[in-house]
């Protein structure tokens, strides 16, 4: 799974000008449409672990998601890619939709189940297995591949990054992103919440340090700007999506994940939370799969 370099952009407006300020963007976003993003960082070491075994041999990749997963898109379009098969747990009742349409044209088969078991994954899974076949050879990736290969994939973000940056900013629903990056970098790391978890997210990221051996203190995770939960779009967050795509076109944002890290980056800009001369880098983590046919 090889991509171009990611590509960074200098952000200048009248905030950043006013707080004496630099912020940056690196693009995730431009790396593809659907796989690209942070979901691909946490998808490549699972897919580099078997994508050269005969497609017989090749485990049948299983994961979890909302009928507008950013991971089941960019699952279906790897399984595609590199010549696996995988199943997608859907929750909630069959809606058909751009993300679903596509995941099930490149082969994904998808399962509805009810928000209640879904929301056991165990459960979920169960129901789901016992329409498999029973000798079927899985490997089950946890929604938001939140375990150990979605954080080795997330420590190489940086990888890209030349530059020292006094803080990095990213969207953060489960903290595995955030822990992949703050493990690898010496500037401050922090994760604007998409929705209210901040202490499940600190325990994630504090397991998979354990797990690694890293000795390090674990990144800020805030949670003033996650406007009620995933998906959810306060007024706020709808006046700052409009101000930032006036002021800069080029970056498209979405309410779910990026959005909602920009407007925090930009009201601590506000409140005076950097100083003059900080150098600020914002992870652009994709999910504008939905946005486009």
């Amino acid at each position: 799974m090889i991509l171009p370099k990611t590509e960074i952009t200098f952000l200048e407006d009248e905030f950043t000008r006013n707080a004496g300020i630099s912020i940056h963007v690196l693009r995730l976003d431009n790396l593809n449409t659907v796989t690209g993003g942070n979901k691909w960082f946490k998808l490549k070491s699972l897919i580099e672990k078997y994508r050269h075994l005969p497609f017989e041999e090749k485990p049948v990749l299983i994961s979890f998601g909302g009928c507008f997963s950013n991971l089941i898109a960019a699952l279906a379009q790897a399984g595609q890619e590199h010549g696996f098969k995988t199943i997608g747990i859907i929750r909630g009742e069959k809606q058909d939709n751009i993300t679903l349409k596509r995941a099930e044209k490149q082969g994904m088969k998808l399962f509805f189940v009810s928000r209640f078991i879904f929301a056991d994954k165990h459960k979920a899974l169960e129901s789901v297995l016992k329409q498999l076949p029973a000798d079927l050879k899985t490997e089950v990736i946890p929604q938001g591949a939140a375990d150990i290969n979605g954080f080795s994939g997330c420590k190489k973000i940086l990888n890209d990054v030349s530059q020292d940056y006094d803080f990095i900013f990213c969207p953060s629903a489960t903290g595995t992103t955030l822990a992949g990056m703050a493990a690898v970098t010496n500037a401050k790391c922090a994760g604007m919440a998409v929705l209210n978890n901040r202490e499940e997210q600190l325990s994630n990221i504090k397991q998979f340090f354990n797990d690694e051996s890293i000795s390090k203190d674990l990144p800020m995770v805030i949670d003033d700007f996650h406007e009620g939960g995933m998906a959810k779009k306060s007024q706020r967050l709808s006046d700052f999506l409009n101000r930032f795509s006036a002021m800069h076109p080029d970056v498209r944002i979405e309410p779910v994940y990026t959005g909602k890290m920009m407007l925090g980056v930009y009201e601590l800009t506000k409140a005076g939370y950097f100083r003059k001369g900080n150098q600020v880098l914002c992870v652009h983590t994709g999910g504008l799969q939905y946005l486009n046919d």
